[in-house]
C-alpha cells in the first residue's frame, strides 16, 4: 500500500472488544481478512491485491478533503499498477463496507451489509474513484452481504 514497510500491532483482546461492542461489522473485517489471507504473498504466488489505507478514504476524509483522498488512490494506484484489484475498506457515518477495485476489468463491487435501496451515489468515495479514473467506464455492483453472529455464542468469546 505504501513504498515503505508499516507495522502496526492489535492485541487480540482490543479486536474482539470492537466486535462485542459492535462497533465495527465484523462481515466486512471478515470478508476482508479472508480475501487477505487468500491472496496473501506467500513467496510462491503472485499477490493480485494492494490496499487503500482506510483512514486516507473514509467518508470524513472525502467531504473535508477530496482532494488528498484522491491523491492517496493516485498514489497507490501508481505504486501497484500491477494489481489487479485495489481494497478499500471504507468507513462512513460509523458503518463500515468494503469497495474491491478492478481498473483493468473496469469494474468497482461495493459489499455492504446495511440493507435499503443504495447504489454507487450513496457513497461519497464513488464520486472520487470516478474523479481519480478519468475517462473509464466504471461498471458498478453492489454485493449483497448476509451477516451471521452465531459466531458470538461461542463459549470462548466472552463479553
Amino acid at each position: 500500500m505504501y513504498p515503505y514497510i508499516l507495522k502496526d500491532f492489535i492485541e487480540i483482546e482490543a479486536l474482539l472488544q470492537v466486535f462485542a461492542n459492535g462497533w465495527v461489522d465484523i462481515t466486512i473485517i471478515h470478508w476482508f481478512a479472508a480475501l487477505f489471507y487468500t491472496v496473501s504473498n506467500d513467496g510462491e504466488r503472485y499477490n493480485p491485491c494492494a490496499f487503500f489505507g482506510p483512514n486516507s478514504i473514509s467518508g470524513e476524509m472525502c467531504e473535508r478533503n477530496p482532494e488528498e483522498v484522491k491523491g492517496h488512490i493516485l498514489g497507490v494506484y501508481e505504486l501497484h499498477m500491477d494489481k489487479r484489484y485495489f481494497l478499500a475498506p471504507y468507513l462512513a457515518n460509523d458503518h463500515w463496507s468494503l469497495f474491491i477495485i478492478s481498473p483493468a476489468r473496469k469494474e468497482v463491487f461495493i459489499l455492504d451489509s446495511l440493507k435499503g435501496n443504495k447504489d454507487k451515489n450513496s457513497y461519497l468515495l464513488s464520486k472520487v474513484i470516478e474523479d481519480v479514473f478519468k475517462g473509464t467506464k466504471f461498471t458498478w455492483s453492489m454485493v449483497e452481504v448476509y451477516i451471521s453472529l452465531s459466531y458470538l455464542s461461542h463459549p470462548q468469546i466472552t463479553t
